[in-house]
């Protein structure tokens, strides 16, 4: 048998590459002839099949790979037509040691020949005539390379530089470390004293906590924790050194609880499957975290929606009811509480019935009726921004909020719509005509609907239009019709899209939209094996002779390199064309890519990846389809280390940490919080004042410094004192309130103010939610100058003491300016 086996395998060699290599490689059992090396040659070797891809043939030839040269002139090596033998040596990028034990391996679609690098370094592998396969260089202690076309063998000697490498091994710990739930790991990497916008690396945990990045570039590394149930951590400053493992120990806190307590105000009662959503506010400018730490549930029948291992510190709570209002507010969230629970109130509801009729009058049965929302922002007196509850920002994504089906005749109901906003009624229906006739369809829109909460509305008459009928073919780009192509007309109010009719092309490519309203219509046909293409028509009565062009999908395939010439793997490649269409796709080990789905025509291809810069070159202007394969080059980005600002900040008299505290004046990448301890890593900066405020604190400044990169900074420790909301009543000479008063706060020369604190010389207090009452959330504790003017009343000042005691005040202004008199 197993000489049958090398006869067999002798035939197949001698047909492909001819009978002198054939037999060397047999009588050699399966080792390619070993020219004279020097001492410590490398040992080579054939594996066999590998069980991976088949390489695909380049259409582009690639440059050479740069190296240092190590005679006066190349020159091309005798193959003889049986290949030759590609000499090189590995050596440590910058030092130039040679690297003992580098694995060299060359795959040439299932067939691979290794070799080992010896003690000088020295390798060398005998390549067939035929060049087409890939190359990698790993060693345990060096940045893995790889490149996807070979080398041309010559009689000079190739030397690869490789970058050291080391590797992080973690473990998740504390007390929220054990609990259930999965967990996974983020690893980031910090270039020019910033954290990469690009993760290098993600994995789960196992099941002991335990993980581990390998094959690493030396250098700061942030990671990443992320556990459910749990707050996310980031653990910054952790460093890989050449041929090491950092250990890395990620303490995962219990977290947090909180409940949201959503009720309708005035009336009471809970709100059912509101959707609450809670993000922490991280504070770090581009933290990674940011957009992975989001949750979300709906209300139960109690109205609440629990949440639980939550970091403490600020969050933000969006709120959306099922009939469309939303609500948005800050809350702080403390361990030492046990079972925090919020309650917010939305204003109730409004019920809206009314009746879709054709053009004669007549009700229009299974017409679909939509309640739809603009986008907006409410804004009130005071400059606070708020919807359906009291201190808090809210904005509408607009949209469809309710929808319903007409009965038999055509009368529609609302149970539930937003109140103290705009929105519009659409109904769109089959069945325009009346009498049982054929009907061709038609659509009809309400002006703008305001209710007030509890309201409850009837008689909104919605009149159909005459719908249309749009009548065209869809085509190949040779003119040929395409059948069994899905078309769809969408009809676009106000940036809303309204769905108006589907169909699909017959046998000659013929398609007929039924019940089109008058407006702008979106014409889009899609079929397997082409790109998603549309017409824009203004539609205003019935239309034919339309024409939509189909364009076949095509693929570009490419490869990311270095400059070097080595593949970057898993570089992100994104193309995008004029209409801002985009496809993405990842590069493989050897920077290969293939992004698929792309429309003839003009295309920008760029490329991104961990370590090299966002604007180092990679990318292209290509017309689709390409004939040959494309080549985008990144450049390294220059590697600092980043700089850390540390510090204490504090509550005057009882030393416990400051609640909602914010950093502003350096543009840092992450901050860690311990108590009142705060670090920021971030870039170098020449100028640097350092700010915090707090929304219920005084701000803090401290002094200007200068960082290089690499520089620790420790900028001590300083107490900040509380802040209060103060509220000033203004009246007139008969009690009457005064809603149009100025009433400022001014600063009393000769206060103490404390070091480092930022005390503003006057505050403006807003309008309040009463009339004639006017209000500040945050004064500081001292005395004031409460100066309140009015353009009827002669003006008003006197000192004032805030405190918790004392933070409201009546002011009467009992002069008439018209009868003169000087200020009090």
């Amino acid at each position: 048998m197993a000489a049958r086996n090398h006869s067999f395998l002798l035939i197949l060699i001698m047909l492909m590459v001819g009978t002198g290599l054939g037999v060397a490689f047999l009588r050699d059992g399966g080792s390619s002839p070993s020219p004279p090396l020097p001492q410590g040659g490398a040992h080579m070797g054939d594996r066999g099949p590998s069980g991976s891809d088949v390489d695909r043939p380049a259409s582009q030839a690639l440059p050479l790979v740069a190296g240092e040269s190590t005679g006066a002139r190349r020159t091309q090596a005798n193959s003889s037509g049986q290949g030759a033998a590609l000499r090189g040596r590995l050596e440590e990028l910058g030092s130039g040691l040679p690297i003992v034990g580098g694995q060299v391996l060359i795959q040439f679609g299932e067939l691979t020949r290794s070799a080992t690098s010896s003690e000088h370094g020295i390798f060398e592998i005998l390549v067939p005539a035929i060049q087409v396969g890939t190359l990698s260089v790993s060693h345990p202690e060096y940045v893995d390379l790889h490149t996807p076309n070979l080398p041309q063998p010559t009689e000079e000697e190739w030397v690869i530089p490789m970058e050291p490498a080391g590797s992080i091994r973690g473990r998740l710990v504390g007390p929220g470390a054990g609990g259930e739930g999965e967990a996974q790991v983020e690893l980031w990497r910090w270039a020019s004293g910033r954290l990469e916008d690009l993760p290098m690396g993600v994995q789960d945990v196992l099941d002991n906590g335990s993980f581990e990045f390998t094959n690493l570039p030396t250098g700061n590394y942030a990671v990443a924790a992320i556990k459910a149930g749990a707050p996310p951590i980031l653990r910054s400053g952790v460093e890989v050194q050449r041929g090491q493992s950092t250990d890395v120990l990620v303490t995962i806190p219990l977290g947090s609880a909180f409940t949201a307590l959503v009720e309708f105000r005035g009336r009471g009662g809970p709100v059912v499957g509101a959707v609450v959503e809670l993000e922490p506010l991280l504070v770090g400018r581009d933290n990674p975290l940011e957009e992975r730490v989001t949750r979300e549930a709906l209300t139960e029948a109690n109205g609440r929606a629990p949440f639980t291992g939550l970091k403490s510190g600020t969050h933000r709570v969006r709120i959306r009811t099922p009939w469309g209002d939303e609500l948005t507010e800050q809350v702080e969230i403390q361990t030492q509480v046990r079972k925090p629970e919020q309650r917010f109130l939305f204003f109730p509801p409004a019920r809206l019935s009314g009746r879709v009729v054709d053009p004669m009058g007549q009700g229009v049965s299974g017409s679909e009726v939509r309640c739809i929302q603009r986008s907006e922002w409410s804004i009130q007196s005071g400059g606070r921004v708020r919807f359906g509850g009291w201190g808090g920002v809210s904005s509408r994504q607009g949209g469809e909020v309710a929808t319903t089906i007409t009965d038999a005749g055509g009368n529609f109901e609302f149970e539930r719509v937003p109140t103290r906003t705009s929105f519009t009624v659409a109904a769109t229906s089959s069945q325009a005509g009346s009498g049982g006739a054929e009907a061709v369809g038609g659509f009809g829109m309400s002006g703008p609907v305001h209710l007030e909460s509890g309201e409850s509305r009837a008689g909104l008459i919605l009149r159909l239009g005459e719908g249309f009928e749009l009548r065209g073919t869809v085509r190949d780009l040779e003119g040929l019709p395409l059948a069994g192509a899905q078309v769809q007309g969408t009809v676009t109010w106000k940036r809303q899209e309204l769905e108006a009719r589907v169909t699909s092309s017959d046998a000659d490519g013929v398609f007929v939209l039924h019940g089109v309203p008058a407006g702008r219509c979106r014409l889009t046909a899609e079929l397997e094996g082409y790109t998603l293409n549309d017409l824009d028509k203004k539609v205003e009565g019935n239309m034919q002779g339309l024409e939509i062009q189909a364009k076949p999908a095509h693929t570009l395939e490419g490869v990311v390199l270095d400059p070097a010439g080595w593949g970057i793997g898993g570089a992100h490649v994104r193309a995008r064309d004029a209409r801002r269409r985009s496809r993405r796709a990842t590069a493989d080990e050897f920077g290969r890519f293939i992004l698929e789905d792309l429309a003839p025509g003009p295309w920008g291809v760029n490329a991104t990846a961990s370590g090299f810069g966002a604007g180092s070159g990679g990318a292209l202007a290509v017309e689709v389809p390409v004939p040959t394969d494309i080549v985008l080059r990144l450049e390294p980005e220059v590697e600092r280390a980043p700089c850390v600002l540390t510090g204490e900040i504090a509550m005057k008299g009882n030393g416990t940490p400051v609640p909602g505290l914010r950093f502003h004046g350096y543009r840092y990448r992450t901050i860690s919080l311990d108590g009142t301890r705060f670090e920021l890593t971030g870039p170098p900066a020449n100028k640097l004042t350092l700010t915090a405020t707090s929304p219920k604190a005084e701000s803090v400044t401290f002094p200007m410094v200068h960082l290089a990169a690499g520089d620790r900074v420790d900028l001590g420790r300083v107490e900040t004192r509380h802040t209060i909301a103060v509220t000033v009543h203004v009246t007139d000479g008969a009690g009457r309130a005064l809603p149009d008063a100025d009433v400022i706060l001014q600063r009393i020369p000769g206060e103490d103010r404390g070091e480092l604190l930022v005390i503003p010389k006057s505050v403006r207090l807003q309008p309040g939610e009463r009339k004639g009452e006017f209000r500040f959330d945050q004064v500081g504790m001292y005395k004031w100058q409460l100066v309140v003017r009015h353009k009827a009343w002669q003006a008003k000042s006197l000192q004032v003491k805030v405190s918790n005691s004392s933070k409201t005040f009546n002011v009467q202004l009992t002069k008439d300016r018209r009868r003169g008199g000087g200020d009090q």
